[in-house]
C-alpha cells in the first residue's frame, strides 16, 4: 500500500509538489538506513520468555496500524505547509513503527529452525504469502476505484483502513503461533562492530552494494499508477497491469527452491536481475515503438517479473 501508492496520494490526491515529497523521501531514507541496524541491534539483545523477536509483532502491531491509517488521511483542503508538516511526522512516525515490527519480521525465520532446509521453506512458503498479501491492496483498491467512478483520496484511505484492522491480526497471529527454537547467542556485538564488519566481510557487503543497485525494481510498483492515472486515463486499470506480475512473482517464487538445487544462490540471484532488467527494458522500448495496447504491456509485464 505504501510503496506503490504513497506517493501518487501524496502528489496526485494532496497536492504537495514532488520536490516537496522527494526531499521528505531522501530525508527518512537516510535515517531509516541508521534505523534498521539499529533497531537489529535492539532486537539481538532482547531476551524475554516470548523470545527476542515475537515480541516486537505482538506490541508493535496496533502502533504499525495507526501510523498506516493517519499517512492516507485526507488533508487536502490543509495549508501548503500544514500538509508537508504532517506528512513529514506520519511518514517518520511509519518509518519507526515499520522497523520495529519489519526487522523482527524478517529475521524469524532464522530463529524458527536450526534445519536449513526448513528455513528455505519457511522463506518460500512466507513470501508467496506475503505476496498475497501485498497484492490485496491492488485488488482493494482497483475495486475501489471503479465503484467510486476514481475518488482516489477515499478509497485509499478506506483502504488503509481496512489493512490497518487487518494487518495486526496476521501480525499477532503470527507472534502468537510462531516459535522460536534458536537459542540466542550469548554475546551481541555493539553498532560500531556491526559497521565494521560490514567492511570487513566482501561477500556480505558485494551483496549489499548488489541490493543497492537493483533499487530501480521498486520504481515499477510506484509508477504504475501514474501510467494509468495519466496515459490511460483509468485508475482502474492498474489490476490488469500489475496482477500478471504478481501472479508471475508467485510463480517464481514457487520454482525458486527448485532452481537452487540447479544452480547456487549468487548465479540465480545474477541470471534473475539481468533477465528482470532486460524485460523491463524491452517494455520500455516496446511502448516507446506505439505498443500502447494495455493487453500486451500486462503479457509483457507477466514475463518480467517472474524472475523477482
Amino acid at each position: 500500500l505504501v510503496q506503490g501508492y504513497l506517493l501518487f496520494y501524496y502528489t496526485a490526491c494532496m497536492g504537495i509538489s514532488p520536490t516537496a515529497v522527494g526531499t521528505m523521501f531522501l530525508i527518512t531514507k537516510i535515517f531509516d538506513g541508521l534505523n534498521d541496524p539499529v533497531m537489529g541491534i535492539i532486537v539481538d539483545r532482547t531476551r524475554t520468555r516470548w523470545g527476542k523477536m515475537r515480541p516486537y509483532l505482538l506490541f508493535g502491531a496496533v502502533p504499525w496500524a495507526i501510523v498506516t491509517i493517519l499517512l492516507f488521511m485526507p488533508i487536502s483542503n490543509w495549508s501548503s505547509v500544514g500538509k508537508i508538516v504532517w506528512m513529514y511526522i506520519t511518514y517518520i512516525m511509519y518509518d519507526i513503527t515499520g522497523t520495529i515490527v519489519g526487522v523482527p519480521l524478517d529475521g524469524i525465520p532464522a530463529v524458527a529452525s536450526p534445519n536449513m532446509d526448513e528455513r528455505s521453506k519457511i522463506i518460500s512458503i512466507s513470501r508467496i504469502l506475503g505476496s498475497i498479501g501485498e497484492q490485496s491492496a491492488l485488488v482493494l483498491i482497483s475495486i475501489g476505484l471503479i465503484l467510486t467512478n476514481d475518488d482516489y483520496a477515499n478509497t485509499y484511505f478506506i483502504v488503509a483502513i481496512i489493512i490497518g484492522i487487518l494487518g495486526p491480526l496476521f501480525m499477532v497471529l503470527g507472534g502468537v503461533r510462531v516459535k522460536e527454537r534458536c537459542e540466542p547467542t550469548e554475546t551481541t556485538p555493539s553498532l560500531i562492530e556491526g559497521f565494521k564488519y560490514l567492511f570487513k566481510n566482501k561477500p556480505f557487503l558485494l551483496l549489499i552494494l548488489s541490493n543497492l543497485l537493483t533499487f530501480f525494481r521498486n520504481l515499477v510498483s510506484a509508477e504504475i499508477m501514474y501510467v494509468v492515472a495519466y496515459i490511460y486515463n483509468d485508475g482502474s486499470l492498474q489490476i490488469a497491469f500489475a496482477l500478471p506480475g504478481a501472479i508471475a512473482s508467485m510463480i517464481g517464487m514457487m520454482f525458486a527452491p527448485k532452481l537452487k538445487r540447479m544452480m547456487d544462490s549468487k548465479k540465480l540471484f545474477i541470471f534473475a536481475t539481468i533477465w528482470h532488467s532486460a524485460a523491463l527494458a524491452l517494455i520500455f522500448f516496446i511502448y516507446l515503438m506505439g505498443g500502447t495496447n494495455f493487453i500486451l504491456i500486462a503479457a509483457l509485464m507477466f514475463f518480467a517479473m517472474l524472475p523477482v
